[in-house]
């Protein structure tokens, strides 16, 4: 009887275990040492194989590349000096790499670059740049690498004297005293290569044996550290068994002993707890069921709990009768019931949670049942409250001009509004999965420059504190004002980001268009007092060329008086702005030719307003794009200058933008 609480709380076996891992994880850690150990041997072993392997190739390439510099020496045969190009890429491969590596902070593309050029294996290369980069730190590998370092100075050396070789032979001086001196060079570099190349091998041989022995002594120490462990451990296992097993048989004596101290633990809860016979009748209830029934513990004792602990008729009242009617006939009764109406002993209403559990005794069969109720008042009301407020903000977000989404800190969608569905054209099924990847590819598919705006995007993910506003442009034409800012927690937590889209593409354009019109009129008002002053001519117009520049924002603007030569020529008479010398490349006509079909020209001959928004593809500006383009001019416009019914002259206007010119300003300007 008294085994049977001890095995239905559960607790002895989950303890047990976790002393027992406790005590086995230096056992634990003490195999991965040595398996790490044996890894790093046969990784350690096979890069050294990997170095002696390299050396082989190294060596080869270098015997190699001096015989058949010799023998371009001797013939001059430009097939020999490619195949010495051929072989000394090998060791230069391999300079490169280790010049590389040798750096505080080296570029590891550079490094497998070099190594690979140096005809070493793939699977060796990782092995071999760990080698070298910790080598500086090996006293055997310092020795190694120096004597590497020795060598690559006489490549460069042999390299050098190649380049000697090949200018000789591809100029007119070609003397055979220098190419014999040359040879003898070879030969001494070849020479002074070979001692090294066995010292190399004698000294890579020491480092790779050293390493062997020094990770075999590594794999003995920790085996026998191993061993002594696993002795200890057993005998601490063994020896705590006996003790916890002596203590399992004490704890079931002290079951009993919790099981009434249980009961002075339910008068101090913040919850209201009442305990009741197997008959339903109230034998205890704590200080906080007395304040919310309305019945004191001696009031309470020996009623039935349908009285002291009286729910509503339709919230909760079947609840307990039907949980009464369970215990006795020994079936599992209720367990919670949420949302119930409490009515105490003077008729007043509360809103409660309750639970329900049977107290069973050392047989396991139920003798009463305990009932757990909290008063949810207040929660109710905070409920009620947060959805109206919830209500107010879901309105307010429908009813704004911006599109809006909101987007928690694991990039899950938690809001959004129809003006930021409609605004992207974004799917439904896509907007009511929730995640923000696929939403975002729409929206970026859309985007002028998609690069800029996902840099962005990535930068506020990274730096979730950040505020930001941009303008993006869209493929479509569209303007639109994006701002972000962080939803903050009252503590300075962070719960994710609100975005803000506002389309001002016509709010854009009328700015624009009042911008052109206060520009033309600026100009139109300076004209106008010039002409009040009765300036003379040369005055007046070069005051309409300075205006237009300096007071309208423009590039370029000339006056050009239609001659009647034989070429019926255009001449530049005022001129103000970026002229870099234009006219000096920019014949103009008024002739019905190629050179007067160009907007000044057809301005002159017809006495139309000639607009040309794209200097870059309009077909009519040919002949002058190049020199045009030269100076950043980008759009234009060619007025005729008239008196009384004859065209003596145009005004042209050249601006940095394209399409700098609407028919507001165009009409102004006229």
């Amino acid at each position: 009887m008294l085994s049977e609480p001890m095995s239905n709380s559960g607790t002895g076996p989950t303890q047990l275990n976790t002393r027992i891992l406790r005590r086995t994880w230096p056992l634990v850690a003490s195999n991965l040492l040595v398996l790490l150990i044996a890894i790093l041997c046969m990784t350690s072993l096979s890069t050294m194989r990997a170095f002696v392997g390299g050396e082989s190739l190294w060596s080869k390439a270098q015997k190699d590349a001096a015989t058949h510099l010799r023998q371009f020496a001797r013939s001059g045969d430009p097939a020999e000096f490619t195949q010495f190009q051929n072989q000394i890429a090998i060791p230069l491969g391999d300079r490169a790499a280790r010049l590389e590596l040798q750096k505080a902070h080296p570029d590891l593309k550079i490094a497998y670059a070099g190594l690979r050029a140096g005809g070493n294996e793939a699977d060796d290369i990782p092995g071999m740049v760990w080698l070298v980069r910790v080598g500086d730190r090996v006293p055997f590998m310092q020795r190694v690498l120096a004597i590497w370092a020795r060598g690559d100075s006489l490549i460069d050396q042999l390299n050098a004297t190649a380049d000697q070789l090949r200018n000789q032979a591809t100029t007119s001086h070609d003397d055979p005293a220098d190419r014999l001196a040359l040879l003898a060079q070879i030969d001494r570099i070849d020479l002074a290569l070979r001692p090294l190349e066995d010292e190399f091998s004698r000294t890579l041989g020491v480092a790779s044996r050293t390493t062997a022995l020094i990770l075999e002594w590594s794999a003995v120490l920790s085996s026998g550290l191993f061993l002594v462990i696993g002795l200890v451990l057993s005998y601490s296992i063994m020896r705590r068994s006996n003790m916890v097993e002596s203590a399992l048989h004490t704890s079931e004596k002290q079951v009993r002993a919790e099981q009434q101290r249980a009961q002075m633990t339910l008068a101090s809860l913040y919850d209201g707890v009442l305990t009741t016979d197997a008959e339903g009748r109230i034998d205890f209830l704590n200080a906080v069921a007395s304040k919310m029934s309305g019945w004191s513990l001696e009031e309470a004792r020996g009623r039935a709990l349908s009285e002291v602990f009286h729910l509503a008729e339709d919230s909760g009242a079947e609840w307990i009768a039907a949980a009464l009617n369970k215990l006795r006939a020994g079936g599992d009764i209720p367990e919670r019931l949420v949302g119930a109406v409490l009515i105490d002993r003077r008729g007043r209403p509360m809103a409660v949670d309750c639970s329900l559990a049977p107290i069973r005794n050392a047989d396991n069969i139920a003798s009463g049942i305990v009932v757990v109720a909290r008063d949810v008042t207040e929660h109710q009301q905070l409920g009620k409250e947060l959805e109206r407020k919830n209500t107010i903000l879901s309105t307010q977000q429908e009813t704004s001009l911006d599109a809006i989404l909101l987007v928690d800190e694991h990039a899950r969608i938690l809001s959004y509004n129809r003006n930021f569905v409609d605004m992207w054209s974004i799917p439904q099924e896509m907007i009511e999965a929730n995640q923000d990847e696929p939403v975002l590819q729409t929206v970026v598919t859309q985007i002028e420059d998609p690069e800029a705006f996902i840099a962005r995007v990535q930068y506020l993910y990274d730096h979730p504190q950040a505020r930001s506003q941009d303008i993006l442009r869209t493929k479509n034409g569209r303007t639109i004002d994006r701002f972000t800012a962080p939803v903050v927690g009252p503590t300075g937590e962070s719960y994710g980001r609100v975005w803000y889209f506002r389309d001002i593409t016509e709010r854009e354009r009328v700015d624009s268009s009042l911008r052109r019109a206060n520009r033309a009129l600026r100009v139109l008002s300076t004209v106008n007092q010039a002409l009040v002053l009765g300036e003379s001519e040369p005055t007046l117009l070069n005051l309409v060329c300075k205006a237009l520049v300096d007071l309208g924002g423009y590039h370029l603007a000339w006056v050009g008086f239609a001659e009647h030569d034989e070429t019926k020529s255009v001449r530049p008479v005022a001129h103000h702005g970026v002229v870099d010398g234009y006219f000096e490349h920019t014949a103009v006509t008024w002739a019905d030719t190629e050179r007067g079909r160009g907007p000044t020209g057809t301005a002159a001959r017809t006495g139309t307003v000639q607009v040309c928004r794209d200097i870059n593809s309009d077909p009519r500006m040919l002949a002058w794009r190049a020199e045009a383009l030269r100076r950043g001019y980008a759009s234009s416009i060619a007025l005729p200058l008239i008196a009384s019914t004859e065209t003596f002259g145009v005004l042209t206007v050249y601006s940095k933008e394209t399409d700098a010119f609407d028919d507001d300003e165009v009409a102004l300007l006229r």
